[in-house]
């Protein structure tokens, strides 16, 4: 990457973007953030010269969102002398090259390092990137293998997975089909062998890591040692980098390909989905009606089969309504059921969803959107547990675990009129309000990690999030809450590559736009709130200092030094 301004000065534009490319995939990969944003700002700087400026604003924006990212920068010693952005990309080449000032490295010492290395190697890693990108995902590290060693000139390469008994993943040559137990106890310990001796060959083995942890070893072997080890090792980082995917164990959180999406788990960790949980799980040992209140997409079925799932009728059937998708004489038919003969059409007896779920659960989902007439008789089956079917005059008794829905206030719907207040003293027995997921921005991540690995998996891709991409999710707003970020997530991974990280710039416009916004301080929204509560005292008193200060619990003299501070004298003077 060192010297992609070079080749874009020389006209070689197409390549220059296309080494920078692939070095912000395997920085972001890493989760190297600030090599990364260097690479991004580096790629804004060409493409702005080459006057294509919405790609380069594209790349600048994800240099800051990336930066964003950043806790602590990689240090400037081995590159202290350069100035400018040649500093920049020199440190942007080493943390791609994973070479530190001081590494656990086992063999002898070059002499060289840093830029000088990348030079050598920096086509070679796009060759790398290639390799992975347009191979099927089954066949990658293989495919990885074999460009490793053409390109290296080695006898062999191989990866082994880590453990009690090392396995071979994927080789090219004649590669051992078992790790050497040397090598297997340098790379545990999250060591490099530069160049060990083996029999008459010479090998390099780099480790495969996962969370600070080796969880795999790239090795590779040659008959005579190569006059130089830096450019190879340099290249076995960055196709390590490449393999991690591969190298994957299911996480807890992880979803069950065989599990269905009526089985998800509420996923969580926040405060807020810790309380729910708790209420879940009272709610679902007592026999009465439960209202889940929330707004679209929170996941309020998902509640109500988690109800089921924890209760006692959890064997039993549980069946689930849309009430808003019905009309009248539909909800009738739909949850009651008919005779044959009831009406045009209804040729043989059919039974209700309600007496379907007897002994079980009925879920119906938003309630509020009922008719007057479908919930007077809603209420005949909640409050005597009896129903009639259409058509006849049998009175029928059903014992069914009620659970009602609604994204709607219904406080404020029966104040309105539009809905009865005896039928929500009865649905409302027990109520459980499911936060909106820009309440519970920690679950952001969680919630798109897990969709990302449910989606990848009916995809049959194997693409990965980059940090940025992750960071600007977090700090969108999500109005339609988690299935909104659901679809958006399957979307990306239509658009993702089969191998590789997915950007920032691959998320729609006002997601990006969103994350680029500075988030409000605390202290800005203090005063925003402060502003909100003095201007609010004003108006109820009428204007008059002295009734808002008492209001307050302030002194005359300190209501005025807050009305000074906040710029509100204008308020003051024209409050009624």
């Amino acid at each position: 990457m060192a010297n992609a301004p070079a080749l874009a000065a020389g006209g070689r534009h197409a390549s220059a973007e296309r080494m920078l490319r692939a070095a912000l995939g395997v920085l972001e990969r890493r989760q190297h953030y600030a090599g990364a944003a260097r690479a991004a700002a580096t790629l804004g700087r060409l493409l702005r010269e080459r006057g294509q400026t919405a790609r380069a604003g594209a790349a600048l924006q994800q240099a800051r969102l990336l930066f964003d990212s950043v806790e602590t920068g990689p240090t400037d010693a081995p590159g202290a002398s350069l100035a400018g952005s040649e500093r920049e990309d020199y440190q942007a080449a080493r943390a791609l090259l994973r070479v530190p000032a001081a590494s656990p490295e086992v063999g002898p010492k070059p002499a060289a390092h840093g830029a000088a290395v990348l030079d050598g190697v920096a086509g070679d890693l796009v060759t790398l990137v290639r390799a992975v990108e347009t191979a099927p995902p089954a066949e990658a590290p293989a495919r990885l293998c074999r460009a490793l060693r053409d390109r290296l000139g080695a006898r062999s390469t191989a990866a082994y997975r880590l453990g009690r008994t090392p396995a071979m993943l994927a080789a090219a040559g004649d590669a051992d089909a078992r790790l050497p137990d040397a090598v297997h106890a340098v790379v545990s310990a999250g060591r490099i062998e530069r160049l060990g001796a083996a029999g008459r060959g010479f090998h390099t083995a780099v480790p495969i890591e996962q969370d600070a942890a080796a969880v795999g070893a790239l090795v590779l072997r040659w008959t005579r040692a190569p006059a130089r080890i830096d450019g190879p090792l340099a290249m076995a980082r960055v196709a390590a980098a490449l393999l991690e995917p591969d190298f994957r164990v299911p996480a807890v959180d992880a979803p069950d390909s065989d599990a269905s999406d009526e089985d998800a788990p509420l996923l969580g960790r926040s405060p807020e989905m810790a309380v729910l949980r708790a209420a879940i799980e009272r709610a679902a040992a007592a026999p009465y009606p439960v209202l889940i209140e929330g707004e679209t997409g929170t996941g309020k079925e998902l509640v109500a089969r988690a109800l089921h799932r924890q209760g006692p009728r959890r064997k039993q059937p549980f069946c689930a309504v849309n009430c808003a998708a019905l009309t009248d004489e539909l909800f009738e038919a739909e949850l009651f059921g008919h005779s044959r003969g009831a009406f045009t059409g209804a040729v043989s007896d059919r039974a209700g969803l309600v007496e379907t779920a007897d002994r079980g659960t009925l879920f119906l989902d938003e309630v509020g959107e009922l008719s007057a007439r479908a919930q007077a008789k809603l209420l005949r089956v909640v409050q005597e547990g009896e129903l009639r079917r259409v058509g006849e005059n049998t009175v029928r008794r059903v014992d069914v675990q009620l659970v009602a829905a609604t994204n709607r206030d219904l406080t404020d719907e029966v104040a309105a009129g539009r809905f009865r207040l005896d039928l929500l003293f009865r649905l409302a027995v027990v109520c459980l309000s499911i936060p909106p997921l820009r309440e519970r921005v920690g679950d952001v991540e969680l919630l798109a990690r897990h969709f990302w690995a449910l989606e990848l998996g009916r995809a049959g891709k194997r693409a990965t999030h980059a940090g940025a991409t992750l960071a600007a999710l977090s700090r969108y707003h999500w109005p339609g809450n988690v299935r909104e970020l659901q679809n958006m997530t399957a979307r990306l991974v239509v658009a993702a590559p089969r191998r590789g990280a997915v950007g920032p710039e691959a998320l729609p416009a006002a997601i990006r736009e969103h994350a680029a916004t500075r988030p409000e301080t605390l202290a800005a929204a203090r005063c925003a709130f402060e502003r909100r509560f003095v201007r609010a005292a004003l108006a109820r008193s009428g204007g008059r200092p002295g009734a808002a200060a008492d209001e307050l619990g302030l002194s005359r003299q300190g209501l005025a030094k807050l009305i000074k501070r906040l710029a509100l004298d204008g308020a003051a003077r024209s409050a009624p």
